[in-house]
């Protein structure tokens, strides 16, 4: 799947309906399989979320109404979509740093928000190094029998992970059959109908069988499930910041775009080796698997 031209055509939609109610949500599910990794390609290669970048696009073409006609500055928000000019007004003042009155008073010089060229990005994309080292592989994971803690959260918090899994650490001993000591963060069951999405995290270890689950716990089969992953080295945190963050921002950026396959929203899977001993160890080793439509096979898009 060519990645770029999917976030190409977005942007193309959006200016030909730039004066509509638009349900983005809608417009993704025709253009795309997942939600979910639409959302995160954009961003990471665009710079923007979704949202914001519809925003900034209508916002720019007020701009322009603004120094080009004299229709009122209701008029200009009504058309774009703003549900009154209060609002507009302020949207506006946060992008280009005036109200629009003075904006079209003393003409200020319109700053940038330009509509998307994948061309120009994938120039960019060959000329930037990316600062994370991940390898890459293509894999069917088969017959994967977990048993762990689920829980429902939410992507807008990514730090919080630590929590979670510090927690589980502290009760793995009690999961019987442990086949090799491999702990699995697994997240599924995706909700996109928020800008934040939510999913059910399950934080397992592998067992050899499925026939003794403490009580608070849950079993999961992981069977026939073809991923692309991605392997990162190093800490995963500091006391300062995320590495593992940038380790996502830099597949999403650099890897998934010349992904041949198709992301679906079905598993993201990280694997933590059983000599794993924290996020802060500067030789923290990991897996991350997102689940695929290999290149070839039958898609109903």
């Amino acid at each position: 799947m060519d990645y770029l031209e999917k976030i190409q055509d977005f942007s193309d939609y959006v200016e030909a309906h730039i004066e509509e109610d638009m349900n983005i949500n809608a417009i993704i599910n025709q253009l795309y399989y997942s939600k979910f990794h639409f959302y995160r390609v954009f961003k990471a290669v665009v710079g923007l979320s979704v949202h914001e970048y519809v925003k900034r696009r209508k916002l720019a073409r007020a701009a322009d109404c603004l120094l080009h006609t004299k229709d009122s500055i209701l008029t200009i928000a009504l058309q774009f979509g703003f549900q009154s000019q209060e609002v507009f007004i302020r949207n506006f003042k946060k992008i280009y740093g005036v109200p629009p009155g003075k904006f079209r008073k003393v003409q200020i010089p319109m700053r940038s928000n330009n509509r998307i060229n994948v061309e120009s990005i994938r120039l960019n994309m060959k000329l930037a190094k990316g600062k994370a080292i991940v390898n890459e592989h293509l894999e069917t994971i088969n017959d994967l029998m977990l048993v762990g803690v689920i829980h429902r959260v939410s992507d807008s918090n990514p730090l919080s992970i630590i929590e979670r899994m510090t927690n589980f650490f502290t009760k793995a001993h009690l999961v019987p059959n442990q086949l090799n000591g491999n702990v699995y963060r697994v997240c599924l069951d995706f909700d996109t109908n928020n800008e934040a999405a939510s999913f059910q995290e399950l934080i397992a270890i592998e067992v050899s069988n499925l026939s003794q689950i403490p009580d608070g716990m849950v079993g999961k089969v992981i069977d026939n499930v073809h991923v692309v992953t991605y392997t990162h080295q190093g800490k995963l945190f500091t006391e300062e910041e995320g590495k593992i963050i940038d380790t996502y921002h830099f597949i999403y950026q650099y890897r998934i775009p010349l992904l041949k396959a198709t992301l679906t929203s079905d598993y993201i899977i990280e694997k933590y080796g059983k000599d794993f001993k924290g996020p802060y160890e500067d030789d923290a080793h990991m897996n991350i698997s997102l689940s695929i439509i290999p290149e070839g096979s039958n898609q109903n898009q």
